[in-house]
């Protein structure tokens, strides 16, 4: 969740590089309190190649299917040869996911369940919540409370050793699981 301005000045390290620019957009739905998606194809204009990547296995919940989708815009005419070998790969790798053709139409189509599940009382930011929680029992580890569904920790000090971690609590829990 880059916010707009960054996401321009990547754009016009792009522009500027002549770089095509990959954008993974599967989380765009699962935002948390006040964050905005901005899709970033709505920035790069007309000259600057943008490959923006979706699915249905996050926001949808639809892992299993393997349904996925890939838009191209800007200057295709400029990148017809790197166009036509992903077409290529495309054509030679890839194949219907019959199943998956059908949970498209219903998925995009029907109830978004996905707001149920991130608002207050929902399940994935009941997750969020406890693993933020979490990460922050840990000694020396600091993170922030993510607006969207990834979550890393954003600083871990000297103190914070391996064996150290193992024998804090969210650690020792999962220490202690069999999966």
């Amino acid at each position: 969740m880059y916010p707009e301005h960054i996401l321009t000045g990547m754009i016009n390290l792009a522009r500027k590089h002549n770089l095509v620019v990959f954008s993974d957009e599967i989380y765009e739905k699962i935002l948390y309190e006040d964050a905005i998606h901005i899709n970033t194809a709505s920035l790069t204009g007309e000259d600057v190649l943008c490959m923006t990547f979706s699915g249905l296995s996050k926001a949808y919940r639809i892992c299993g299917f393997r349904s996925g989708w890939l838009a191209i815009s800007g200057p295709k005419a400029a990148a017809a040869d790197y166009l036509e070998g992903i077409n290529l790969l495309a054509n030679m790798r890839l194949c219907a996911n019959v199943p998956g053709q059908h949970a498209i139409q219903t998925a995009l189509g029907g109830h978004q369940s996905i707001n149920d599940l991130i608002l207050p009382g929902g399940r994935l930011l009941e997750q969020r919540d406890l693993a933020y929680r979490m990460l922050n029992d840990i000694p020396g580890s600091r993170s922030t409370r993510p607006r969207v569904r990834c979550m890393c920790s954003r600083s871990l000090t000297r103190r914070c050793t391996p064996s150290r971690m193992m024998r804090s609590s969210p650690w020792s829990f999962w220490n202690r699981r069999r999966f």
